[in-house]
């Protein structure tokens, strides 16, 4: 199993890439200083030929030297920069074969090649609390890399602060330990580094660097008169085919990137991955299938959007067993359970969810996810073969937001003519659940399709920004019933196992009964609200 880290990280680095670096002093009465260790490191970048890592913003590396040296997979996901190490095989050149699988779906099973050398000499600094503590890592780098695809050579000096792993938790701690180190680094003349990542700037994709680097090696001659800036043109109209598949494509490597949180077993990634796979869904059914062109379009689409389910199913078991324990304390477990029962229960859940755990490994590294991700991507690259949309992105929005708006109105208005006169018998009833759950399914709908268009820059109208608010607060609503009703579930469902645990059958059945009046209250509380968002959907007018 690899390692996961969490990186709390900051760069920086001289303006003047000719300039001397200063040697900084990092003495202070608020730590200690460790004395500064000199490591000679030699890293390769990996990749495929047609940089299929890069487009997924990850980087795969083998670092020869230092304390860490093994090989490393960096990548962004859930607002923060994620680090899963491999030790080095007995062979160092020879890849370990998790890591392959590890990487299969976001390479398309490509032959990753040696893309960028880099050659770092480093003067690593670590400092402590009193209590022995890293507070944190700094790094001061003389790096040398080599494009292997080009033949250039770029080198420069960077700063890297890194916080401990403890300490990247404690916000205001962190936020003072920046602030001290930053300054000390402004006093010497350095800023913070605009390059997001050392394999970036020696691929060239660091544009002020390759600017700044320009003008020192005599490209931009002293008194060269620059060119008069001229008037930025007026943006072009998107297709909405183009649009679209801008859309799609984001939320792939979404859904790639997943992948790897949820090998790291980084906390709710489960939840993540399931999240991007149900608006990628969403977004295949209500803004893709109704154009298809032809009946075989319709059937491929539909079989991206089974695998996507697949998906979602495979790493449901994990998920549902993050939820049971705060659900169940919501309602009542404590009281309703003995010290030896509570504990047995919390031993049960924590066995389902490693086992949720190991069934969503299997899956994402199985061929069958490798299909999905290949079906996937084949039909971004024919999307504008199996479909006919409008031209206009503006008028396809609002297509897409009228036809929502129905679905959601019919969903929900054909629930509430089936509900009986007597709320009690309503609240009591489990045969409307399946109603409830298809009309969040449709609010969800809703949310994820119009929140898709904002995120790929084109902006709501004002009632549809209404729509999106209104299905949004739809949701939250059905969500308590559905998350409770997840737990009712699933104490029924496990009696056996939890007998055999050593569960009291009398505490496990009054936990039961807790479950199913936690569900009528919520039952109840929709049979007030739900027919009130059902006016306020109707009245949103869309032009």
């Amino acid at each position: 199993m690899a390692q996961h880290h969490r990186e709390v990280e900051r760069k920086y680095e001289l303006a003047d890439l000719a300039a001397q670096a200063p040697d900084i002093s990092w003495e202070s009465d608020h730590w200690q200083v460790l004395p500064a260790v000199l490591e000679d490191l030699d890293a390769t970048y990996f990749d495929t030929p047609a940089g299929d890592l890069g487009r997924h913003k990850v980087a795969l590396r083998r670092r020869l030297g230092g304390y860490d040296q093994g090989w490393h997979v960096k990548f962004d996901a859930a607002q923060s920069r994620h680090e899963l190490t491999y030790d080095l095989l007995k062979t160092p050149s020879r890849m370990p074969a998790a890591l392959k699988k590890l990487v299969q779906v976001m390479t398309s099973g490509a032959e990753l090649q040696p893309r960028v050398s880099l050659k770092t000499s480093r003067k690593r600094t670590v400092l402590q609390d009193a209590q022995g503590r890293v507070l944190a890592e700094i790094c001061d780098d003389q790096v040398l890399a080599l494009d292997y695809a080009t033949g250039l050579s770029r080198s420069w000096q960077e700063w890297e602060i890194e916080l401990g792993d403890w300490v990247a938790g404690q916000k205001k701690l962190a936020k003072s330990l920046f602030e001290a180190l930053e300054a000390r680094l402004e006093q010497a003349g350095a800023r913070p580094s605009a390059s997001p990542a050392k394999i970036a700037r020696a691929l060239g994709q660091d544009a002020d660097f390759e600017e700044r680097l320009a003008t020192l090696e005599g490209q931009a001659a002293p008194g060269h008169k620059k060119k008069k800036k001229k008037l930025p043109e007026a943006p072009q109209p998107v297709s909405s085919t183009a649009l679209l598949v801008g859309m799609i494509d984001e939320l792939a490597m979404k859904l790639a990137q997943s992948d790897l949180l949820v090998a790291a077993e980084v906390e709710d990634s489960t939840h993540q991955g399931r999240v991007v796979a149900r608006q990628l869904r969403s977004v295949l059914k209500n803004m893709v299938l109704p154009y298809a062109r032809s009946e075989q379009a319709r059937n491929q689409i539909l079989e991206v959007i089974s695998q996507l389910k697949t998906y979602s199913k495979q790493l449901e078991t994990h998920r549902n067993s993050e939820l049971l324990l705060p659900l169940l304390a919501q309602t009542g477990a404590e009281r309703a359970l003995g010290q030896a029962s509570h504990r047995a229960l919390e031993e049960l859940v924590a066995a389902q969810g490693q086992a949720g755990y190991r069934q969503a490994h299997r899956y994402l590294a199985s061929s069958q996810r490798f299909e999905a991700h290949e079906a996937l991507e084949e039909l971004i690259r024919d999307l504008n073969l199996l479909t006919d949309l409008p031209l206009n992105a503006e008028n396809y929005l609002n297509k897409v937001a009228r036809r929502l708006k129905k679905n959601l109105l019919k969903t929900l208005q054909g629930e509430l003519e089936a509900w009986p006169q007597d709320p009690d018998f309503f609240a009591a009833s489990d045969r409307f659940d399946e109603g409830l759950h298809d009309t969040r399914k449709a609010a969800k709908a809703v949310r994820y399709c119009l929140g898709s268009f904002e995120e790929a820059g084109l902006p709501l109208t004002e009632d549809q920004q209404k729509l999106a608010k209104r299905a949004r607060g739809l949701q939250a609503l059905l969500g308590e019933l559905t998350d409770q009703l997840t737990v009712s579930g699933w104490v029924r469902d496990q009696k056996q196992g939890a007998l055999a645990a050593g569960m009291d059958p009398f505490e496990l059945g009054y936990l039961a009964g807790l479950c199913d009046r936690q569900a009528a209250t919520l039952r109840q509380d929709l049979y007030q609200l739900l027919p009130k968002a059902s006016r306020k959907l109707e009245k949103i007018e869309l032009r």
